[in-house]
């Protein structure tokens, strides 16, 4: 049974992807390595740690629910609009791997640096529509998952509001929070509502769990 040193953030967040088997559970994981402006090398204790375990090693792990689908999938095959940058695409990937294929409109956002090498599980056999936004790319303009739900509100909306879709996020604190702020925005403006009464439609499919957000940082 193996400990990471100096992991006492019972906080810190990894994403889970699809568990095709209830005893498998599949991590995704960054591993967090840097330089500080002052020349010092840091490293993330947990990230460094998982990555270095060797097969067979025994862990201790403490898992959390979700807030997506709370209860169970509804009894219908449902719409998804899921947005997971980075390692944030696992818990979509899972919630893919749970959802009857070739039904219902599902279309995930994913965000890296460059698709041609940071699309994760860009091989998995599963019918979605994948929507990228690439930041680093050569040649390319900045591009952020923000940017490409301004492009495609007046789909997402319709989905949402005429087809009972659900809207999904993950992944780090200050994307997740812009793109709160860019969902109201749109609802504003494709929809002529004000502030308020955009922020009290957002508030209700948070209540009906059409509208969750599980964000790190």
């Amino acid at each position: 049974i193996a400990s990471p040193p100096s992991w006492h953030d019972a906080n810190t967040f990894i994403d889970l992807a699809t568990a095709k088997s209830s005893r498998t559970i599949e991590l995704c994981i960054a591993k967090v390595e840097f330089t500080t402006p002052l020349g010092r090398r840091r490293i993330g204790a947990a990230s460094a740690f998982l990555c270095q375990v060797q097969p067979s090693t025994r862990l201790h792990l403490i898992t959390y629910k979700g807030s997506f689908f709370q209860k169970s999938l509804p009894p219908k095959p449902p719409n998804l609009i899921l947005f997971g940058p980075g390692t944030g695409v696992a818990p979509m990937r899972s919630i893919l791997g749970r959802c009857a294929p070739h039904q219902g409109q599902k279309i995930l956002f994913f965000g890296c640096r460059n698709p041609e090498h940071d699309l994760l599980y860009y091989h998995d056999d599963q019918p979605f529509e994948l929507v990228i936004a690439a930041s680093r790319q050569p040649g390319i303009q900045r591009t952020y998952v923000t940017h490409k739900l301004r492009q495609l509100a007046p789909r997402v909306l319709d989905l949402i509001f005429q087809h009972n879709a659900y809207l999904f996020v993950a992944g780090n604190i200050r994307m997740a929070t812009d793109l709160r702020a860019t969902f109201l925005d749109i609802i504003q403006i494709h929809l002529n509502f004000s502030a308020k009464e955009a922020s009290a439609t957002l508030s209700k499919l948070e209540r009906e769990g059409r509208f969750a957000i599980e964000a790190y940082g």
